[in-house]
């Protein structure tokens, strides 16, 4: 086909599908949706909200949650710890998710709402979309036919482009293992070109930053780069050359561990820090009580048909035994180690969705590996299943994880009322429910969390200060719906 014959064309058509996927989800967007993990999103806001209001002398870009003004200081936030400022910080991801978006805003003066957050991600998936193309292309003109690199590539893309956690998780929600992955695909190209001695020159620095930024960004990078030094050591370089590269693993995947210890350790004590961080994982990882095969349903949920062409390629790649299969599952370990944390960390693969983003290059294996069998039945079959899983992840995009509720507009337009405005600004604001970083958001100001009106009310008194609580119910995803508010007098 015309569109194959070029690696230009094929990636340009990918990317102008990429952008039409883009505005069909923006077009569908609007004030009143709410989107499954919504949270994740409005928390990052409200990190570059925190990170912008506070001098960086007090939070060390660490992802802080409280915001600039002294009355926000002192506010206990989730499972947080505080400075001696009364600044609350988020320790259960690394730093470089929140970072980079930070960055971003700030350098180029941009808002920190959901559309602009939004737009980003938009970016970072095009980048992805780019280096899928890359990886699959390179992939199929080692080890397969040549001739079909562009479209294997092609068809890879598509699948990237149209899997339902792509149309979310590089869409509205917004967490580091969007940002991961753009760096996970290149790390895995990077990897394939050692590997395979395709390039003379030394990768040594690439591939300490590649594994610097894993672990900086996500904690899959530190499995991941685990998984590289095991797959170097299993290949078939040099022993010089071996140890090198994976020494160079080693070192990036430390120094991102030593900057994470020791920049919280220049803001908070090293014993609430460290026990922080255990009880955080503990919570959250296999010994939870939540059943394995609800992680096992959430990939079906995030890939559906697309998951059709993995027992193929299994049993092509079981019958066709090359020499190319020995260094494919030199990646697919690597791939494996990345995946692996969905199992130890379970719990927050369940319920957060976009924490299976990372089983996607695994299509970059398995197709190429089908494409060497030429049976026209079968790469049918293919096509039949990659178009079915496009069409069916579009159609379910607005139902699956997506429901619409008209209280945040009355929220924005409640919180703008000159009679809330004027009694509750400078009072200690107060709700029943766990504040996230919506409810921050939405009233400007630090809330405290778990409150009744009395309760409040003698916190407000010992802080000689009015308060206002804020009648709300709890509408799903950490958001709320304001039903109106009652203010106490300080002393």
């Amino acid at each position: 086909m015309f569109l194959f014959k070029s690696s230009t064309r094929s990636l340009v058509a990918l990317l102008i599908i990429t952008l039409c996927t883009i505005f069909f989800r923006y077009s569908t967007h609007n004030n009143n949706v709410i989107y499954q993990n919504y949270d994740a999103t409005y928390h990052v806001l409200l990190t570059i909200e925190g990170l912008k209001k506070t001098p960086i002398s007090q939070h060390h870009l660490l992802p802080i949650v409280s915001l600039g003004e002294e009355s926000d200081k002192h506010i206990k936030w989730g499972a947080t710890i505080p400075d001696k400022h009364g600044n609350y910080y988020y320790t259960s991801f690394p730093l470089g998710g929140f970072i980079f978006p930070y960055v971003i805003f700030d350098v180029f003066n941009i808002d920190a709402t959901v559309s602009n957050l939004f737009t980003l991600s938009s970016f970072i998936l095009l980048l992805s979309v780019f280096l899928i193309f890359l990886l699959t292309k390179n992939i199929q003109n080692t080890f397969f036919n040549r001739n079909e690199s562009n479209l294997v590539a092609f068809l890879v893309g598509i699948i990237y482009i149209f899997s339902i956690e792509t149309l979310y998780s590089h869409g509205f929600i917004y967490w580091g293992h969007s940002l991961m992955q753009p760096i996970y695909i290149y790390f895995l190209y990077v990897i394939l070109r050692i590997i395979t001695e395709k390039n003379k020159d030394s990768y040594l620095y690439s591939i300490f930053t590649l594994s610097f930024l894993l672990a900086f960004v996500e904690w899959s990078g530190y499995l991941i780069v685990l998984g590289a030094m095991i797959a170097l050591f299993f290949s078939k370089l040099e022993n010089n050359k071996r140890y090198y590269y994976m020494l160079a693993c080693a070192m990036g995947g430390a120094s991102a561990l030593v900057v994470f210890v020791f920049s919280f350790l220049s803001v908070v004590d090293y014993t609430t820090f460290f026990h922080a961080i255990i009880s955080r994982f503990f919570a959250r990882s296999i010994t939870n009580e939540v059943p394995l095969y609800l992680l096992l349903y959430g990939y079906w949920q995030s890939y559906n048909f697309f998951l059709l062409v993995l027992p193929v390629s299994i049993f092509i790649f079981l019958k066709y035994k090359n020499n190319s299969n020995n260094i494919l599952i030199l990646l697919l370990i690597i791939i494996f180690f990345g995946l692996l944390e969905n199992i130890i960390m379970k719990q927050h693969a369940i319920f957060y969705h976009f924490d299976r983003l990372k089983f996607l290059p695994i299509f970059s294996l398995a197709i190429p590996v089908i494409f060497q069998y030429k049976n026209t039945l079968i790469r049918s079959g293919v096509f039949f299943i990659i178009l079915c899983g496009s069409i069916y992840s579009v159609y379910e995009y607005q139902n699956l994880r997506i429901k619409e509720n008209s209280a945040l507009t009355y929220n924005n337009f409640f919180v703008k009322q000159a009679d809330f405005q004027e009694d509750c600004s400078s009072c200690t604001l107060g709700i029943k429910w766990a504040v996230r970083g919506y409810t921050n958001l939405l009233l400007n100001k630090g809330v405290h969390e778990g409150q009744t009106p009395n309760s409040l009310a003698k916190l407000a008194v010992s802080e000689s200060n009015c308060s206002c609580f804020i009648y709300s119910d709890s509408i799903g995803e950490s958001i709320i719906k304001i039903n109106g508010y009652k203010k106490f007098k300080g002393k």
